[in-house]
C-alpha cells in the first residue's frame, strides 16, 4: 500500500513537470514556486506514511482493515442471533418434549388403573386355573384318600392299602405271635437235635483220625528203611565215580605234562623266541623293509645309530634356544631404550604444554588489563557527558 501511494505521487509529480514544459506562458518564479509546492505536498504524504507506526510496521491498508473489522462484527452479530433463535427453538422444543412426557405419563397411570380394575373384576385369584395349588382351604376341602377298606377307588396302583393295613390287624397280629412262638419252640428242638448230632459225628471224626495216624507211623518207617537203603546205594555208586574221576585227572594231568615239555622243546629251537633278524626281513624289499608279525626290535648298530641322531637333535635344539634368548634379551634391550626415549618426549610434551598454558594465562590477564584500562578510559574520560532533552528533540521532524 504504502509503495502504491509512492508511486501515484511520483506519477503525479511527474504529470506535472510534463504539463509544465508544455505551458510557455509561465513564468520561471511560477514554475519555481509549483515545483516547491509539489515537492512539500509530496513531504507531507510522506511523513504521514513514515510517523504512523501502525502502517510503517505492518503495511496494510487501515480502511480495509476497519472494513473487515465491521464485517466480523456484523458477522458475530448475525451468529450471536442466529444462536438466540436457535436457543428460543431449543426451549420450546424442551418445554414441549416436557409436555409430551407428562401426557405420556398420565396416559400410562389411566392404563394402570384400568388394568388393575379388570383384575379386580374378572381375574379373581378364584377364576385361575392354578386356583387348586395355591388355596389354603384345599385341604380342608379334599376328599379322604381312604375310607375303609372295601372303598372302590383304591385301586392296584393307587398305593393306599397294603397287606398287613386292613381294620382286622390285631386279631391277625395275635395270631401272628402265637404262630412265631410255635415256630421258635421247633427251632429249639431242632438245634438240640443238631448239636446231638454233631458230637456224635465229632466222635465217630475222632476214632477216624486216631486209625489214620496210626497208618501214617506205619508208613513213615517204612519209607525211613526205604530211603536208607537209597542212601547207602548212592553212597556207593558215588564212591565209584570219585575213583573214575582220580583215574581221568591223573591220565590227564600226564598228557599236560607231556604237552608242555614238547611246547618248551619247540620254543628253544623257535625263530620268534630267540629273535633271528633274517625272519623279520620282507621278501618284497629285503633290507629295507620288515615283517610287522615277525619284528622283534632293532639290531645294536640301528640303536647306536638311532641314539646319534638324537644327540644331535639335541645339539641343535640347544643351540637354537641360545640363538632365541639372545634375540629375546637384544628385544628386550630396545624395548628399554625406546621406553625412556617415549618417557623422555612424554616430559618434554608435558614440559612444553605448561609452558604454553602459562604463556596463555599471561596473555589473558594482559588483555584483561588491556580491557579494563580501555573500558575505564570509555566510560570515565570520554562518556563523561548525558544526551539533553534537545537532542532527542531533533528526531521525528523530518523524512530525511
Amino acid at each position: 500500500t504504502v509503495r502504491r501511494q509512492y508511486r501515484n505521487s511520483a506519477q503525479h509529480f511527474n504529470f506535472g513537470i510534463v504539463e509544465g514544459m508544455y505551458k510557455p506562458d509561465l513564468t520561471p518564479e511560477e514554475k519555481e514556486r509549483r515545483i516547491i509546492e509539489r515537492r512539500k505536498a509530496l513531504e507531507e504524504e510522506r511523513k504521514k506514511r513514515i510517523f504512523d507506526p501502525k502502517l510503517r510496521t505492518i503495511g496494510i491498508d487501515k480502511n480495509a482493515l476497519e472494513k473487515q473489522i465491521q464485517e466480523k462484527r456484523e458477522r458475530e452479530e448475525k451468529e450471536r442471533l442466529r444462536e438466540e433463535a436457535f436457543d428460543s427453538q431449543r426451549v420450546l422444543i424442551d418445554q414441549q418434549a416436557i409436555q409430551l412426557e407428562k401426557e405420556r405419563q398420565q396416559m400410562k397411570k389411566e392404563l394402570t388403573m384400568l388394568d388393575n380394575e379388570f383384575r379386580k373384576t374378572y381375574q379373581t385369584p378364584e377364576n385361575r386355573k392354578e386356583w387348586d395349588l395355591s388355596d389354603p382351604n384345599s385341604l380342608r376341602k379334599e376328599v379322604p384318600l381312604r375310607n375303609g377298606d372295601d372303598d372302590d377307588r383304591l385301586g392296584p396302583a393307587s398305593c393306599q392299602k397294603f397287606d398287613g393295613e386292613d381294620s382286622d390287624s390285631k386279631q391277625r397280629t395275635r395270631r401272628q405271635r402265637q404262630q412265631m412262638k410255635e415256630w421258635t419252640q421247633a427251632q429249639i428242638d431242632e438245634r438240640n437235635a443238631r448239636k446231638l448230632a454233631e458230637i456224635d459225628a465229632d466222635m465217630a471224626y475222632q476214632a477216624h483220625v486216631e486209625e489214620i495216624d496210626e497208618k501214617r507211623r506205619e508208613l513213615e518207617i517204612s519209607q525211613r528203611a526205604v530211603k536208607e537203603e537209597i542212601t547207602r546205594k548212592i553212597a556207593e555208586y558215588n564212591k565209584a565215580l570219585e575213583q573214575v574221576k582220580r583215574d581221568k585227572e591223573r591220565e590227564t594231568s600226564e598228557k599236560d605234562t607231556l604237552d608242555k615239555l614238547e611246547e618248551i622243546r619247540n620254543n628253544l629251537d623257535s625263530d620268534i623266541l630267540t629273535e633271528n633278524p633274517s625272519v623279520a626281513e620282507s621278501a618284497v624289499a629285503p633290507g629295507r623293509r620288515v615283517r610287522k608279525d615277525h619284528y622283534k626290535g632293532m639290531s645294536a648298530e640301528q640303536r647306536q645309530a638311532f641314539l646319534e641322531a638324537q644327540a644331535k637333535q639335541r645339539d641343535e635344539l640347544q643351540m637354537r634356544k641360545a640363538t632365541e634368548a639372545e634375540q629375546e634379551a637384544w628385544w628386550q634391550a630396545e624395548q628399554e631404550r625406546q621406553r625412556r626415549a617415549g618417557l623422555l618426549v612424554d616430559r618434554e610434551t608435558q614440559r612444553l604444554r605448561k609452558q604454553q598454558l602459562k604463556d596463555l594465562s599471561e596473555s589473558y590477564k594482559s588483555q584483561a588489563v588491556e580491557m579494563k584500562e580501555k573500558y575505564d578510559h570509555l566510560y570515565k574520560t570520554v562518556y563523561t557527558t548525558s544526551p539533553s532533552d534537545a537532542y532527542f528533540a531533533q528526531f521525528g521532524r523530518s523524512t530525511r
